[in-house]
């Protein structure tokens, strides 16, 4: 092989190269062009590039600027929230446009920084959706397709003492070529306010002064005092406030009783002890009421652990929402669960 080739370019040499040197450069020019040739064509056949078809479609697409080609609607079902429970976001979708939308993004945000979003959790099966932080994705939208998209928003306080939420949305996506956006300013929600009221009876304090007298375990016959504490902790503001309890038989109410807010009653008849407060501001802690009651047990009491107040209940109405809310306590019983001292001595002896 290498023989013919030799003998060829001999050949050559002795009739062309050595007469003109100008038919050397062009062979090798000629040769240079097709090993180039040759390697542009195998590079070819191996680099085969997908198409971006999609790219074609929406290069021919046309666009109303004016009317953007995805319709979005937010919703929520009310404007009062639960923290605990987070609220839910209705987001109504509409693609119009006949190619697909691809990574349109929701993404919610609070106007200022008493709270911030949370987290985000998509409430049933959608699988045009997908949630990242505080972003809602429309992965791929198809081209005329429309449908819902139920999200549970919950948010972080920074300062709970503001009980009302600013927030938005901000929705952005790409098509043509083109950045499309909008924002939104949804519903201001207002907290609802928070209430906790707390009912204890004691023999002993807590820091382990003796309050009570006369004998403990009760004995029949014999009177032994009590006192019972009724503490309202609440976060928001309230109106309205109203604790009431009875004292069965056998429990008298006594002269001693101290009281930080509102008003103390009792009414003899119906043996209801009432405390009214007009106003509970928001996270003030001097809502106490004590007061000192007398147990003195029967025979039909005997070996049990009678009640020093029953039907304990308070309601009071919240000014941001404007609701009520209300809440039933359990009976206090001598057994005193909540006096770390004297809990379980309770039950009357001879």
């Amino acid at each position: 092989m290498f023989k013919i080739i030799n003998i060829y370019f001999r050949s050559r040499w002795e009739r062309f190269y050595l007469k003109n040197r100008w038919h050397l450069i062009l062979d090798l020019s000629l040769i240079t062009i097709l090993i180039i040739l040759g390697i542009s064509a195998v590079s070819l056949y191996y680099y085969r590039p997908t198409l971006n078809w999609s790219w074609s479609e929406t290069a021919n697409l046309s666009i109303d600027f004016n009317n953007p080609p995805l319709k979005l609607e937010l919703q929520v079902a009310t404007s009062s929230l639960q923290m605990a429970e987070g609220i839910i976001l209705k987001i109504n979708y509409q693609n119009d446009s006949p190619t697909i939308i691809n990574q349109a993004v929701i993404k919610l945000m609070t106007s200022d920084q008493n709270y911030l979003i949370g987290r985000l959790e998509k409430i049933g099966i959608n699988p045009e959706i997908e949630i990242k932080d505080q972003e809602i994705i429309f992965s791929a939208l198809k081209g005329g397709i429309s449908g819902e998209a139920l999200v549970r928003v919950y948010f972080t306080a920074n300062n709970p003492l503001e009980r009302q939420i600013s927030w938005r949305a901000k929705s952005a996506y790409s098509l043509g070529g083109q950045l499309f956006t909008e924002t939104w300013d949804l519903p201001v929600l207002k907290i609802f306010s928070e209430l906790s009221v707390k009912v204890a009876a004691y023999y002993t304090s807590p820091q382990g002064d003796q309050l009570g007298v006369g004998p403990l375990p009760p004995v029949l016959g014999l009177p032994t005092n009590y006192w019972i504490f009724v503490e309202a902790k609440n976060q928001g503001d309230f109106k309205d406030f109203v604790f009431s309890a009875r004292l069965p038989k056998g429990v008298e109410l006594m002269s001693n009783r101290s009281l930080l807010a509102g008003d103390f009653k009792y009414a003899t008849s119906s043996r209801q002890v009432i405390w009214k407060i007009g106003e509970i501001k928001n996270q003030e802690t001097n809502y106490r009421l004590s007061f000192e009651i007398q147990l003195t047990p029967t025979k039909e009491q005997l070996g049990l652990t009678p009640n020093l107040l029953i039907t304990p209940l308070y309601y009071a109405q919240d000014l941001i929402t404007d609701t009520e809310l209300s809440g039933e306590l359990n009976n206090l019983t001598t057994n005193l669960d909540s006096d770390r001292f004297n809990k379980g001595q309770g039950r009357v002896s001879e």
